[in-house]
């Protein structure tokens, strides 16, 4: 298989894997909330964005070195983990000795949550560097896999403590999910090849540092800009807004989330391994693919939020919120149509060594955000979901011209290429508003039939849709599947009937 297709065929692995993952976890989530109010989610979840931006600020993203430059001693691994777990120890005990103060911020009862979470994230330090060692081989669904059975994981311990924990649950899931992936991870990778003690040596560690700061800082500004407006939303809103708030974003995010944060796991080591002048190339039929399989989740998540979420949530602390949670839910939704973009430009310039180029890309993005929450958010909680996607819509701009300057990525094409799978998602957004119109003139209102029969009409309507307007992207998909299916098929033939030995 070509390195193109096997590209193709990890993305879509990886979305499989990662969107059923996603599903468990978003049924799980709805069971939480049953013992969770929107105040105490918003609390756990604000507490997890403070981790989560403190962690960053002590990543120096030493693993995206492992794999932009293969070429590296046998030492490098050893002196990547060694850095990364110190400064995870530093950020547990910052964390620790200044929750009070952090958690003020964004006036939520956030305090008791941080210490459990900061050693979660050190315990998913372990697994870092084994986890972009498998990257750096291509073995995408090694990882898939694994990443898919610790969200099952962080879903189970989550139901499973809910009603006796509270809050506290979510806790005990991101210790689990943190402790399953670096033993998946680690026992996959000789040990050898990582942990085994090096001397350290300046030199070595110059050099990481010299190519991590920089991408370093653009993670940090990324983060900010990814968690910063849970934080803004408490600040301004309360914990009750945010949660909210959290909820919904986590429940428009399933599509891309189920794509975005494999995709760049898989097309960063291949976009390393291409020519410069296939890069380009590649790049819009990446894009393309993505499109096709992401925007009809988001548009139909869209389409079926205003009988989804009345169906799906029904303990009486969420339907005192349910106007603003589906409002929230559509304006959400759209954010999907413009992040897996950005997350391919992402990679291609990680693949590339351009981390200055990141770092302006995640501070411009981090600025954008903040400035408009700060302008507008504070009017009313929609403005923070319309600072969201309009940070979101301006940053894949910004980095699709950037991936031009740098690689000679063509801007048009992408654009061109992606918009005959949005236009493609309008027949299906129109047949769902109008069979939950016909519905609700016979009076049949929100409920699991309602919702059954508008997303069985989406189902049925896309693929046509998809067919005729965005024809050369479907084929490329349906291509990329059978490939996957001979290939199966061949080993499995092999396995059973193993070619007759000698005599």
């Amino acid at each position: 298989m070509s390195l193109a297709k096997k590209a193709a065929a990890g993305v879509i692995w990886n979305f499989a894997t990662g969107m059923g993952a996603r599903i468990f976890s978003f049924a799980g989530t709805l069971y939480v909330v049953r013992y969770i109010s929107p105040d105490v989610y918003g609390a756990v979840n604000l507490a997890a964005a403070t981790t989560m931006i403190m962690s960053q600020l002590l990543n120096l993203n030493f693993g995206q070195y492992l794999i932009a430059k293969r070429d590296h001693s046998e030492e490098v691994p050893f002196h990547a983990t060694f850095l990364h777990l110190v400064l995870g120890v530093i950020m547990v005990a910052v964390l620790i000795l200044f929750r009070a103060p952090l958690a003020r911020l964004s006036h939520a009862e956030a305090a008791a949550y941080i210490p459990g979470l900061a050693v979660a994230m050190l315990i998913g330090r372990f697994a870092y560097v084994p986890e972009k060692m498998l990257l750096r081989e291509l073995r995408f669904r090694n990882v898939a896999v694994g990443r898919g059975i610790s969200e099952i994981l962080f879903t189970l311990t989550t139901l499973a403590f809910a009603q006796r924990l509270g809050g506290f649950a979510i806790v005990a899931a991101n210790l689990m999910r943190a402790s399953f992936l670096t033993m998946a991870f680690a026992v996959q990778v000789p040990w050898r090849a990582w942990i085994k003690p090096h001397a350290l040596r300046a030199a070595t560690v110059k050099e990481l540092v010299a190519y991590g700061v920089p991408v370093s800082i653009g993670g940090l500004a990324e983060n900010v800009a990814y968690r910063g407006d849970n934080v803004l939303m408490g600040y301004f809103h309360g914990a009750g807004h945010a949660g909210t708030y959290i909820f919904t974003f986590n429940m428009a995010e399933t599509p891309t989330e189920s794509l975005a944060d494999h995709i760049g796991d898989v097309l960063s080591p291949s976009f390393a391994k291409l020519p410069p002048d296939d890069r380009g190339r590649a790049f819009v039929r990446s894009a393309k693919l993505m499109a096709l399989l992401v925007f009809p989740l988001s548009i139909g998540l869209a389409s079926v939020a205003p009988t989804l979420a009345p169906t799906v949530i029904r303990d009486p602390k969420w339907v005192a919120v349910m106007p603003e949670l589906v409002n929230m839910l559509i304006l959400l939704s759209f954010m999907s149509i413009v992040r897996p973009i950005s997350m391919t430009t992402t990679s291609l310039l990680q693949s590339q060594r351009r981390p200055r180029v990141l770092m302006m890309l995640g501070i411009f993005k981090a600025i954008t955000l903040l400035v408009i929450i700060f302008a507008l958010g504070r009017l009313n909680p929609y403005w923070v979901c319309g600072a969201a996607l309009i940070a979101y819509a301006v940053h894949m701009l910004a980095g699709l011209f950037a991936a031009r300057a740098t690689d000679q990525v063509p801007v048009l094409r992408v654009l061109f290429s992606i918009g005959p799978s949005l236009v493609a998602c309008a027949p299906m957004a129109l047949a769902v508003i109008g069979v939950r119109t016909l519905l609700r003139s016979q009076g049949i209102h929100a409920g699991v039939f309602s919702l059954v029969i508008e997303v069985l009409t989406g189902v049925v309507v896309y693929p046509f849709s998809a067919y005729v307007f965005a024809r050369q992207a479907t084929k490329d998909v349906i291509g990329v599947a059978r490939s996957m299916l001979d290939r199966r098929k061949q080993r499995d033939s092999i396995v059973n009937d193993p070619p007759a030995q000698n005599q």
